[in-house]
């Protein structure tokens, strides 16, 4: 067991890790849990409400049932249920308080038969929250709040993300979360944020690797990458000395990583092989007459955009916001886009005006060179 017993929202925004699970929560390891099967990626979010014994809040009793610790003699109803193996992802408890059970990885049990959207197992494909309530009444605040922080957290690792209710899930089997639960606030509360680009500091590192992990192009399929993909893998050693450099710009919305962008200097080491392979072909690159040598460049990105937030303008106010950081001390950035990436190609050419370059080649793919004056207008 690990984390703060007592977490809650605090203003903090909730951040789910590589390991899938949430920093800083308490995390109790139930056993109830497996692999998801091959190639099956998280779509969907399920709601559900619970109260052990029913209708009493506060005790061990839902902890005890997902650890398989349930003492049938402790109350009556305890015996119709101490022997089944069950778990959800995660429990938030009446005062907000949120417990892990099962890394969003694996596949906790928690959905039963079940169908969403024609396809059947939810298991293998959701993540379980479950509220601790009942049908007969209403939840408190401070579960609104952390269910809808949590909900972007989730979001921001696996988009898009569909939400149902048990109850839509299993259809004349399970009710929760109930009537009482209160959709449309919830909704409002997850969509409720406010757009902040700024320079990333330390606290945002977490956030943009998980963003790049899941836009890298070795973690997506063929037919994700034709919304694009990032050609390069930062390590987190990598990001924090171009954060302390040139600098990150990053996106939040409700408090996650939206988007980022990254900056620095040419002679910045070590680098990812794929961008020494660009420093090399921009040696000789001219752009617009000039040789590209003979300015003082810089490189640009890489950047990403959540999938999510695509056709939105974001990559121009990380792009603008870039160019005002950096005037008066360069004169041209620079930047690779790969050749089967005509996604990027549109957005950095017809989006933010950049120019090709020149074109190289690293590990037997091809790459364009783009180019771009610091100050528009010039030459």
């Amino acid at each position: 067991m690990t984390g703060d017993p007592k977490r809650r929202s605090t203003g903090s925004p909730l951040l789910l890790n590589e390991d899938g699970l949430i920093e800083g929560a308490r995390y109790i390891a139930s056993p109830n849990c497996d692999e998801r099967p091959a190639g099956c990626a998280v779509e969907l979010i399920v709601v559900h409400a619970i109260s052990l014994p029913p209708g009493e809040f506060g005790g061990d009793g839902i902890i005890d049932l997902f650890t398989n610790r349930l003492d049938p003699a402790a109350h009556p109803y305890y015996a119709t249920v101490s022997d089944l193996k069950v778990s959800a992802h995660f429990l938030i408890r009446r005062d907000g308080n949120l417990i892990q059970f099962v890394p969003t990885g694996r596949r906790a049990w928690h959905a039963g038969e079940s169908t969403w959207r024609g396809r059947i197992r939810c298991n293998d494909f959701s993540i379980g929250i479950e509220l601790e309530g009942t049908d007969h009444a209403p939840f408190e605040d401070a579960q609104y709040v952390v269910l809808a922080d949590l909900t972007r957290a989730i979001e921001a690792r696996y988009p898009p993300t569909d939400i149902a209710g048990h109850s839509d899930i299993a259809p004349g089997r399970k009710t929760d979360p109930g009537p009482y639960f209160d959709w449309e606030r919830y909704r409002a509360l997850v969509k409720a944020s406010v757009m902040e680009i700024s320079r990333a500091g330390p606290g945002d590192y977490a956030g943009i690797l998980a963003l790049q992990s899941a836009n890298y192009i070795g973690n997506l399929t063929a037919k994700e990458r034709e919304s694009g993909f990032l050609s390069a893998e930062l390590t987190r050693a990598q990001l924090a000395a171009m954060a302390e450099d040139l600098g990150v710009v990053v996106a939040r919305e409700g408090g996650r990583v939206v988007g980022y962008l990254c900056a620095h200097r040419a002679d910045l080491g070590p680098l990812p092989p794929v961008v020494e392979a660009m420093l090399r072909c921009a040696r000789t690159a001219v752009h617009r007459g000039r040789p590209l040598a003979a300015t003082r460049l810089f490189v640009y990105g890489p950047v990403c955009v959540a999938r999510s937030h695509r056709g939105r303008g974001l990559a121009r106010k990380l792009f603008d916001a870039l160019r005002a950081a950096v005037a008066g001390r360069y004169e041209y950035g620079i930047t690779l886009v790969a050749g089967a990436n005509p996604y990027s190609l549109r957005v950095h050419v017809d989006g933010l005006g950049m120019e090709a370059a020149a074109q190289f080649e690293h590990a037997g793919r091809a790459y364009h060179l783009l180019a771009f004056p610091v100050s528009p207008g010039t030459s």
